[in-house]
């Protein structure tokens, strides 16, 4: 008598694919609440850039590449896909403040620019995708994307390993509006918008980016690990008083966005 045997399926000798290559998104507010650290924020991004640079040149199995965006009233894309070993300085002459916080339309133009130049190379495990959107204020002026369309853009990226999204706010509870997001609380901060603050959150966002970039180096794979988990800022701390209702993430239709260097690697 044939015996019946069960349904198994063994994952347990599978190896885990790591990524070869890491795309970097940096979307950073320039409205013209940002205008009194606007020095600070240059010399904190160009800090990413250089961490990137380093990383290109120190892991040399690994690519990297740099996408920059900054908005205030309108989402400009400074450049797209640049080699990490390439990716120039950003300067007063590319990083002016003014105007109000389409943060919507920033987060979802970059999401949207990622996803179609490297979403198949994400989703086949070759790549991956560490997004950091750093704020001091709530949205108040998207006309294409709202709260919902960027919290079910980002629920769909976070179903992979491939996406790592992260969210810096000052003046807000980041951990909340992260949330509403769909960000998970390990993946964002608070800081505070002096120059201690800027200066340290940045240098954070470095740690955090040298962290990751040894661990792939190993062949380690972070999974679903907080990105900030060894970060020098701490994600718990309390903003307080910060108006917080989930509609002040909503925005309008059609964002203003101009493409200032659409390069790719």
């Amino acid at each position: 008598m044939k015996k019946n045997k069960a349904d198994v399926v063994d994952k347990s000798n599978e190896t885990k694919k790591v990524a070869t290559t890491t795309h970097y998104l940096l979307v950073v507010d320039s409205s013209s609440s940002m205008s009194s650290l606007t020095e600070q924020t240059i010399s904190g991004v160009n800090e990413q850039i250089e961490t990137i640079r380093e990383l290109s040149k120190d892991n040399t199995k690994q690519k990297y590449t740099c996408t920059f965006i900054q908005f205030n009233s309108q989402v400009t894309v400074e450049f797209t896909g640049k080699k990490g070993i390439d990716t120039e300085p950003i300067s007063k002459e590319n990083y002016r403040c003014g105007g109000m916080t389409a943060l919507n339309d920033a987060i979802g133009v970059g999401l949207t620019k990622i996803q179609e130049k490297y979403g198949k190379d994400i989703k086949a495990g070759d790549a991956e995708a560490i997004v950091t959107i750093l704020t001091d204020g709530e949205e108040n002026s998207s006309r294409e994307f709202d709260g919902a369309k960027i919290k079910s853009m980002v629920d769909e990226l976070n179903a992979t390993d491939g996406w790592t999204i992260t969210f810096v706010g000052a003046n807000i509870d980041a951990i909340a509006a992260a949330s509403r997001y769909g960000i998970s609380k390990d993946n964002a901060m608070n800081y505070s918008a002096d120059i201690k603050g800027t200066k340290d959150v940045f240098r954070t966002m470095s740690k955090s980016m040298k962290t990751r970039g040894a661990a792939m180096a190993s062949g380690q794979s972070f999974g679903k690990l907080g990105y900030f988990a060894d970060g020098l800022v701490d994600s718990d701390t309390d903003n307080g008083d910060a108006d917080l209702n989930a509609s002040n993430i909503e925005g309008n239709t059609d964002s203003d966005t101009t493409d200032s260097d659409s390069t790719d690697a």
